[in-house]
């Protein structure tokens, strides 16, 4: 029996799964050294390990190794042992420049673990294809980084790939090189009123007291105007303002050269962690702002967006051609899949 298990990796959870079923088994959710591991529907454990990824990219293979191994165990144990025989791995992943990423991704699953096939896709697209569309613009907000792209036909237009340095949890840490930057300091009281500690940490009995500050996340459940020095402003602007704003990149892969003659107007906007207050109907009327043309502007309401996209895609008949396996692995080397 064939099997498809679902890769999908993120900066702060890394989510795995068997093709057909709707939602991740099992997760891995990071917040630097704190490992939180959801198994199967069992209790989450905590334990301290360190984070194998860091802003979209795999910064330790050997602890990503390590956890993939756990988890294909887990697999064995949970279903039948040899649920890895001719099996395909479908690793989704973000939108990077990391050139070694095929190559140390395919070595793993081909040299250690001896998969059968493998694919590796990107998320956005992935994210586009759940929302039940191949063309449209994609805004896909993680934990450290979010995601712009434009596809057409399910292909990569060239030049609209953005990637903003800042996600929904992450905020922290850019709220304080910001206004550092302007002499500014967000003091305790401050930062209480901004940021709250989340929920997982808590419920597993983690000492949140001694958690530094880049551990919490933020927090925008009122529509309040926040005064830090001389800036006024309301608490979701800090994701729209700036040269490396997601406002930005946005309008640099709207507004390219290959972009002028096509009609690609639908935003598809996703990513649990930055579904503040607004954040869809700011796009939106930044989009508007752009050029004349009207974008219509859409979320999709998952916090698994990309693992459901790899779900659809893996059933689709043409899924089987975009499989590269371990013959052609031995054959030829790496794959190049961008």
């Amino acid at each position: 029996m064939s099997n498809t298990v679902i890769i999908d990796l993120g900066s702060q959870t890394i989510r795995f799964g068997l093709s057909g079923n709707q939602l991740p088994s099992i997760y891995y959710i990071h917040f630097d050294d704190i490992e939180i591991v959801e198994k199967l529907n069992q209790n989450k454990t905590v334990q301290r390990r360190s984070n194998p990824m860091s802003r979209g990219k795999v910064i330790d293979w050997e602890e990503l190794q390590d956890i993939f191994e756990e988890v294909f165990e887990s697999f064995k144990n949970s279903y039948y042992d040899d649920i890895l025989k001719d099996a395909s791995v479908f690793v989704t992943h973000p939108l990077n420049t990391q050139t070694n990423f095929p190559f140390q991704m395919e070595q793993i699953l081909f040299e250690y673990f001896g998969v059968s096939n493998v694919c590796l896709k990107p998320q956005p697209l992935m994210a586009l294809i759940q929302s039940n569309k191949t063309s449209g613009y994609v805004v896909q907000s993680g934990s450290e980084i979010t995601q712009i792209a434009c596809y057409n036909q399910m292909r990569l237009e060239p030049g609209s790939c953005q990637n903003v340095n800042i996600g929904g949890i992450d905020i922290t840490k850019d709220f304080n090189q910001r206004f550092h930057q302007n002499l500014y300091d967000i003091d305790t009281d401050k930062k209480k009123e901004l940021f709250f500690i989340p929920k997982e940490l808590q419920n597993e009995g983690v000492d949140i007291t001694s958690l530094p500050y880049q551990h919490v996340c933020y927090s925008s459940n009122k529509d309040q105007v926040i005064d830090i020095g001389n800036e006024r402003f309301y608490s979701t602007e800090i994701l729209f303002k700036g040269k490396t704003s997601i406002t930005s990149a946005l309008t640099k892969s709207i507004c390219t050269v290959s972009m002028k003659n096509k009609i690609l107007r639908d935003i598809c906007v996703c990513g649990g962690n930055s579904f503040i207050h607004g954040f869809i109907e700011r796009i939106q009327h930044n989009a508007d702002s752009i050029q004349n043309n009207f974008f219509r502007t859409y979320s999709i309401n998952t916090l698994h967006e990309s693992f459901s996209g790899a779900n659809i895609y893996s059933g689709f008949p043409s899924f089987k051609y975009q499989l590269f396996s371990i013959s052609k692995y031995e054959e030829e080397g790496t794959y190049v899949f961008y």
